[in-house]
């Protein structure tokens, strides 16, 4: 997400900056507390932190909507190979987030 929105901005083309551009600075907000919280999360999973598990989970939700909400702005401007990126995020995103409940539950027992 973070380079995504850096070469957005590199390239001079960030995405409803011009036509929205208060909706599009909260996008880009939230978007980035995703990454951070996804970030924060496995870095406490790494260390074996129970809070770490708790915040990835919550990254992931976030994630998880931030996957179904963003794809309406593409099709919308007829950017429809955008809707094969979002498709195959959610499929690895719920994926990742099974795997990781269900490695967690074993490992901690509960």
């Amino acid at each position: 997400m973070f380079a995504t929105w850096i070469m957005f901005f590199a390239m001079g083309d960030v995405p409803g900056l011009d036509s929205e551009p208060v909706r599009t600075w909260f996008h880009i907000v939230a978007e980035n507390m995703v990454g951070i919280a996804l970030l924060a999360g496995g870095a406490g999973m790494w260390k074996e932190k129970r809070w770490g598990f708790m915040l990835y989970l919550v990254g992931m939700g976030m994630l998880l909507y931030a996957i179904v909400n963003s794809p309406g702005f593409y099709i919308e401007r007829g950017d429809t190979y955008m809707i094969y990126v979002f498709s195959g995020s959610f499929i690895v995103a719920v994926i990742m987030a099974v795997l990781t409940f269900v490695k967690r539950v074993q490992f901690w027992g509960d």
